[in-house]
């Protein structure tokens, strides 16, 4: 089932930052789609949860050395 999260990334510092972040999520199998805004941090990320976890992505996303702010986090509703 395709999911959809929104959620904060924190510790970024520059456009580099949110292209390293997008390219190295979107590499993962059963992501979909990642933005990142550079400025506030703010993420919206698609994945299959059948073929990939919530925790892997964002296991990945710190072990770049970026925080995920999960109080921030919120689902959104998949269109069919």
């Amino acid at each position: 089932m395709l999911k959809k999260i929104k959620f904060k990334i924190g510790k970024m510092h520059c456009a580099a930052c949110k292209s390293l972040i997008e390219t190295d999520v979107s590499s993962l199998s059963g992501v979909k789609k990642i933005n990142v805004d550079k400025h506030s941090g703010e993420s919206l990320l698609e994945y299959e949860n059948e073929k990939v976890s919530k925790k892997k992505i964002f296991s990945k996303i710190e072990k770049m050395n970026y925080s995920i702010d999960e109080k921030k986090e919120s689902c959104t509703t998949p269109r069919k």
